[in-house]
């Protein structure tokens, strides 16, 4: 599976739960939020990332849906897919 340069710059700053806005922070390809926001959508599809929300004692849970035109309500975290994929292109 091919992942575009913005793609992978995401995967890779959401090992661990993170923010829309903190992935939109750390990624350096662009400061554009909604082009950030196509590529976590993207990412999303192809299930290497998933939407997390808020659970108990501010730890974060699987979420079954997300609402894709209020990417900031929610965190996002990489798959077990999503770290396989980075660990076998660890050149790229």
């Amino acid at each position: 599976m091919e992942l575009e340069l913005l793609e992978i710059t995401i995967l890779r700053s959401i090992i661990f739960t993170e923010s829309f806005a903190a992935i939109v922070e750390e990624c350096k390809v662009t400061t554009d939020s909604n082009i950030v926001a196509d590529g976590l959508k993207s990412l999303l599809k192809k299930k290497l990332v998933r939407p997390m929300k808020p659970g108990i004692d501010k730890t974060f849970v699987p979420s079954l849906v997300y609402d894709s035109d209020r990417m900031h309500a929610f965190h996002y975290q990489a798959t077990a897919k999503g770290i396989s994929w980075l660990e076998e292109h660890k050149k790229v």
